[in-house]
Order: C-alpha cells, then structure tokens, then sequence
C-alpha cells in the first residue's frame, strides 16, 4: 500500500495504545516522513467515533511552519495512516532530558514557535487541549513543531458560531490548569496557554511546577499559588522570564495572559541576552 502510494517504509519510532509512528521516505522526492498508523481495532468507540475524526479534519486543514505538516492519510482496511514530515531532532522532553534545561534566547524560540502556531490555531477556533513537551517536536536547526491534535476541537458551535466550553477532561495532569481538574466547563484556548506555562517553566528549569501525584492538593497548589522556581533557576532567570511564566500559570482566567498577549510580547519576540540582574 505504501510502496503504491510512492512511499518507502522505515524503522519504528514511536508506539501508542492504539497506534505507531515509522520512518518513511517519499520515493519521488526523497523527502524523509513519518507515519502515523491508527489501528482502528485498537481503538476505543469514543476514539473512533468522536475524536479521530475530528483529528483528521483539523490537521488536513492546518498550514503553519511551527505546526508539523501533514502531506497525505491514507485510508485501507481497519487502519488510517497519517502520512507528515519527519521532525529529525526528536520531541521536547527527549531534548530536556538529554541536554537540561535551557538558557532563556533558545527558550524564547521554542514557546514563541508554538505562541505563534496556538495563535494560528486559535484564530482558526480551533484549541489543542493536550500541550505538553512530548507534542512538541524539534525540526531543522531547532525549529519548533506542535504535533498531536488528537483531542483538538473546533471552539465555535458550527450553527450559531457562539464560542463553546470544553467539559471533556483532556491532556495530561501535570499541565493542566485548575479548571481543567476540577471538573467545571473551561474555556480551553485559555488552558491551552496555561499548558504552555507548565512547558515554559520546564524548558527553563528542567523540572516540573507542579506535583501530580496528589491531584488535590496539586489543585490547591495551583489556585493558591504555592509553587516558586527552583533557587538557582531565580538567580540566572530574568524578571521578565519569571513574571511572564506567572502570567501564564495565572488560575484566574479573567487575569491570565492571552495568547494574542503573549505574540505581542517584546521580551519574548526579541533576542535579548539573560538579565541576571534580578
């Protein structure tokens, strides 16, 4: 089916519970890519029948340099294959736990990458939902792509095109925002920039802001404010680095930064070296 499709299968470089990622190569081009091969059987009913294919019609419509580009799916049997470019240097958290955390110019151009691919998004109504650093993948010289639309979703009702709430409990606990774990209807382009936050704070730390095993009290951590950066991180971190992290894990929606804010904002668009005057 591949070799049909002008494409050459390589090794295996990612599994998931209901699918796995190879290499592969476009015979005209030589171009190298990857796949995504979804077991349909595999796959819960929800999967099937709710997310996926909200999935697939929201990545074969997103073109954004920051946000990993699909080429072509393919549909056979009980299996979709998500055919897209190959990210060379891996995803975020590999990089992380490989090389440490990050002084802040090369931190600058990773989230404002995917500030600019969630402002695409989000201008399109569409919200991610599940931001973390395992979405995040690493293309030609460091270059961030967002990946991973599995629980994305239009924000906007298809009839009335009145803004719409989340209640479905997406994402991995340790990024996301209070709301989120409460339980209450969010708004989830805002949860998406506090998913943001949890990924800011950890590239330049290397650590995470919250403890997720103890949901409850994690909450109370967040609502509360009970967090703070590791002492030798507050020593090389500038002001600005610090109090934009804290605008965007702010749990008061109403105060936290928006995404257009932060696309906006002159610290995180310039190339400006640490302040370690703080």
């Amino acid at each position: 089916m591949f070799y049909r499709n002008g494409y050459r299968l390589g090794e295996k470089i990612g599994t998931g519970s209901f699918a796995i990622v190879r290499k592969a190569l476009n015979s005209a081009t030589g171009k190298p890519m990857a796949v995504k091969i979804i077991d349909h059987n595999l796959a819960t009913k929800e999967v099937q029948e709710k997310f996926l294919p909200r999935e697939l019609e929201i990545i074969s419509t997103l073109k954004h340099p920051n946000i990993i580009e699909v080429e072509k799916i393919v549909r056979f049997g009980p299996y979709t294959c998500v055919i897209m470019e190959q990210a060379k240097e891996g995803d975020l958290l590999e990089f992380i736990l490989k090389k440490g955390c990050m002084a802040e110019p090369p931190a600058k151009k990773i989230i404002n990458g995917i500030v600019k691919a969630l402002q695409y998004c989000h201008s399109n109504n569409i919200a991610h939902r599940d931001l973390k650093c395992e979405n995040i993948l690493l293309g030609d010289h460091g270059d961030p792509k967002l990946s991973d639309f599995g629980f994305a979703r239009c924000v906007t009702d298809p009839i009335n095109k009145k803004r719409l709430l989340s209640r479905t409990f997406c994402g991995s606990a340790a990024y996301v925002p209070p709301e989120v774990l409460r339980g209450t209807p969010y708004n989830p382009m805002m949860s998406d920039v506090w998913s943001l936050g949890v990924i800011f704070f950890i590239v330049v730390t290397g650590l995470m802001p919250f403890d997720d095993s103890n949901l409850p009290k994690m909450v109370e951590s967040q609502i509360k404010k009970k967090w703070t950066f590791p002492k030798n991180c507050k020593d090389r971190l500038s002001s600005e680095c610090q109090h934009l992290i804290r605008k965007m894990l702010e749990p008061d929606i109403m105060l936290r930064v928006t995404i257009n804010q932060l696309a906006n904002n002159e610290w995180l668009k310039s190339d400006t070296t640490v302040d370690k005057s703080t």
